[in-house]
């Protein structure tokens, strides 16, 4: 995430406080920092309907949590594959998934890592003007 996006999700989180009805729920945190972000998802079908996150501890969890309702809502659920639809522009982009859930494929090839525990795939843009449409597949991992 660039420093813009960041201030953006740190200054206008996108759905703080929100839970929405019938929604399934996680959390995760850092023991030694105090940090804790919650996740609540409401499915309609097999889409995302809606996201909601709380925070609590510094800018970054809350940034975090924002930008994971931003990146899963209308994503959709696929055999217990969560599918990410978006579109890219720009020379290089990572796409950050939400904790606990690894790639199981991409209709574009990049690089695959973790950060943090945490699975990304690293897309590079050879024609930069451009936009780019990008489809990830993950599954919730066993750990």
């Amino acid at each position: 995430m660039d420093a813009e996006a960041f201030r953006e999700h740190l200054e206008y989180p996108r759905g703080r406080g929100d839970v929405p009805p019938a929604s399934f729920s996680g959390a995760a945190g850092g023991a030694a920092c105090g940090d804790l972000v919650r996740i609540d998802l409401a499915l309609d079908g097999d889409r995302v309907a809606a996201a909601g996150f709380e925070a609590s501890g510094c800018g970054a969890a809350i940034a975090a949590g924002s930008a994971a309702v931003a990146l899963v809502e209308g994503a959709r659920v696929m055999n217990g594959e969560l599918v990410f639809d978006m579109t890219l522009r720009g020379m290089r982009n990572t796409v950050l998934l939400p904790e606990g859930w690894d790639v199981t494929g991409s209709n574009q090839s990049g690089t695959i890592g973790t950060y943090r525990g945490r699975t990304f795939v690293a897309f590079i843009n050879l024609n930069s003007e451009n936009n780019y449409r990008v489809t990830i597949r993950a599954v919730k991992n066993a750990k």
